[in-house]
């Protein structure tokens, strides 16, 4: 019992259950909120589709202009680190390659990417 006090460990687990409810309440609003605009999160695979479908298969976008398009064309407001890091993800994924051009990354769609966005966009 000593050696929990120190390390500051709660022996009685009911006493953890409100502070473990609250962070997932928490961690679920913010979840719910895209880049601070108010707007209820989308579905799983949603902001692939939408980020997969500005791309030609001889087009190369940069962060920049994909969250542009996606505003003009999607009306989606996201901010510049979410849509860096979803990029980051699907070239991670294999579905877009990247290339880097005076400190900008420059992405393009891939085959698979390709037959990825076509196979999303017949299921939903």
């Amino acid at each position: 019992m000593a050696r929990a006090k120190v390390r500051g460990v709660t022996l009685n687990p009911s006493s953890v259950i409100p502070c473990v409810e609250h962070c997932i309440v928490e961690t679920r609003t913010v979840l719910n909120y895209l880049g601070g605009s108010g707007s209820l999160a989308m579905n799983y695979n949603e902001l692939k589709i939408r980020i997969l479908k500005l791309f030609n298969t001889e087009d190369t976008l940069d962060s920049l202009t994909v969250r542009k398009l996606l505003l003009d064309t999607e009306s989606l407001t996201l901010t510049d680190k979410a849509v860096e890091m979803a990029l980051m993800r699907y070239f991670r994924q294999g579905l877009l390659n990247r290339s880097r051009k005076s400190r900008v990354f420059r992405y393009s769609l891939t085959e698979r990417g390709n037959a990825r966005r076509d196979w999303l966009m017949q299921r939903g």
